[in-house]
């Protein structure tokens, strides 16, 4: 349920970070606003780090998804699953999976039962690019989150969780 206009009285931080002259109308938009800001700049850190490796975070994460999946999927993984398991939903999913063939980080096969269907596989140049990965991802994730304690990651998560639960099911309202 929307809130009431928002009173004049004094800017937000985010609304004083964009230069607004005014209050945002509905505290929703605020915080709105302010998740786009913030996955704006946790990503752009993530985005310098990976460009140093002529990476990007959609193929890092495709590449993470694939070599994750391999002890279920030894034969390789379905370019459907890979879709699914996107923390960002990418339309073009086989596109990404080229591209990681191309770079050598990944092979794929078509499938024997459905000629249709592709399956990829993780190569030993795409585990030794997670392997030189892993320590600098995870040590962007400390830092950038470094400011909160460990109680306020958790009730952040929960609140996440809790937007994601009432945007899906919004979605299937639809």
């Amino acid at each position: 349920m929307p809130t009431d206009n928002r009173s004049p009285s004094k800017l937000s931080p985010i609304a004083q970070e964009l230069g607004k002259r005014n209050p945002f109308e509905l505290l929703e938009e605020e915080v709105f606003v302010g998740l786009l800001r913030t996955s704006d700049m946790l990503t752009a850190g993530f985005n310098r780090l990976f460009e140093e490796q002529g990476f990007s975070e959609k193929l890092y994460n495709t590449l993470r998804i694939i070599a994750g999946e391999s002890e279920t999927h030894k034969w390789g993984v379905p370019v459907g699953v890979i879709k699914q398991r996107l923390v960002c939903r990418q339309p073009d999913t086989s596109r990404l999976v080229d591209r990681l063939v191309n770079l050598g980080f990944a092979e794929r096969n078509t499938c024997t039962e459905d000629a249709r269907k592709s399956l990829v596989r993780v190569t030993s140049s795409g585990r030794a690019m997670l392997r030189k990965l892993k320590e600098p991802v995870l040590q962007q994730h400390r830092e950038q989150l470094a400011g909160l304690s460990r109680k306020q990651l958790e009730d952040l998560g929960r609140l996440l969780d809790a937007v994601r639960a009432s945007v899906a099911k919004m979605s299937a309202e639809e």
